[in-house]
């Protein structure tokens, strides 16, 4: 069980939300209230469990964009801050969140305090003076980050933030890989369900086979993708709300025929979070091939085990399930099929 009490300067009598907010508002991500509750002069309260881990915000409706973050557990937090600065309150409580904000101050803080300076400049500099101190900050990070792990396996701050670094250059391939291997079994299994292992190879890549999938389409029905095996089908992971992903679908859009459909088929997966403005897009745009979503934005297993960091992004597979295309453009696509016969 957790128990958490907050005091919250000028808060006074309203309603409170315990969310399942990281960090700020995305489009991709799927926003729950987990418990709410009305203060009583400037104080609140939530009691609960969770099964796990992970971070959580406390929100007050009334007041736009400001919300505490932190990581929850089943132990005893304490919140104290002002309502006007709710993202500086002092949240203290379980070891999870002490490590948080330890990994915070010792080791991100530090790092970044230079990091983006060094780098802009070393790309623009004519001598090796700020490309040379970005290399040891760089490997300073790399030892202070994989020590942090190694001292502390349980922490989910350490996955929380090998996913962050996954397939990046601030880590090393060899640094993310052996804070993978130092974290415990159940943190790795945690990771692995969730397609971190893909991410470490910079995602899916030609050769490799795209995971099956079962999704509901707009009209509720399930979709399997293996039934669709036995012809070319390009997977595209966009939104209603992503710009350059509507751009690129206008083009295929121009010339897709659905007779083809036998040979050639196009699955739009969307990251949506909200039904309405899904199908409103499909309807706006008259896309007419065959959309799912799981309506899970960026939390969605699929999404997470195809290794998918943003959108647009597609994956051409064939007969087999095999991809033998990453991110093709509406172009090359329709070279490719009628090069196949198949347009």
């Amino acid at each position: 069980m957790y128990s958490i009490k907050g005091v919250l300067k000028g808060l006074g009598n309203q309603k409170v939300y315990l969310t399942n907010k990281k960090s700020g508002y995305s489009n991709a991500t799927k926003l729950k209230i987990i418990d709410s509750c009305y203060s009583q002069s400037d104080t609140f309260y939530f009691k609960g469990s969770v099964s796990g881990p992970d971070f959580y915000s406390i929100e007050v409706p009334s007041i736009n964009n400001s919300w505490a973050t932190f990581i929850l557990e089943n132990s005893n937090f304490t919140i104290v801050g002002e309502i006007d600065s709710l993202y500086k309150a002092s949240i203290t409580g379980g070891p999870q969140q002490i490590a948080y904000q330890n990994y915070k101050n010792l080791i991100d803080r530090p790092f970044y305090k230079n990091y983006f300076s060094y780098n802009e400049k070393a790309a623009n500099e004519k001598s090796n003076v700020y490309k040379d101190s970005l290399d040891i900050l760089l490997k300073k990070f790399n030892e202070d980050f994989l020590g942090f792990v190694q001292s502390n396996p349980d922490m989910f701050i350490g996955l929380h933030e090998l996913y962050s670094y996954a397939g990046m250059k601030m880590l090393s391939q060899s640094t993310q890989l052996s804070s993978f291997k130092s974290l415990s079994p159940e943190l790795q299994k945690r990771g692995v369900e969730n397609g971190i292992d893909v991410l470490f190879n910079g995602g899916l890549k030609v050769g490799d086979y795209l995971p099956n999938f079962t999704m509901n389409d707009r009209n509720g029905k399930k979709f399997k993708l293996s039934n669709n095996y036995r012809k070319y089908v390009l997977v595209d992971f966009w939104a209603s709300w992503c710009g350059p992903c509507i751009e690129e679908l206008n083009k295929v859009a121009k010339w897709y025929n659905r007779k083809n459909s036998n040979t050639f088929e196009i699955i739009g997966v969307s990251i949506d979070v909200n039904r309405k403005h899904w199908v409103s897009a499909i309807d706006t745009h008259q896309y007419p091939w065959l959309h799912v979503s799981d309506l899970m934005g960026s939390s969605s297993s699929f999404f997470n085990q195809c290794g998918v960091r943003s959108i647009p992004q597609n994956f051409l597979i064939d007969q087999n399930g095999r991809i033998i295309r990453v991110n093709i453009k509406s172009e090359e696509l329709l070279i490719f099929l009628k090069e196949q016969r198949v347009y």
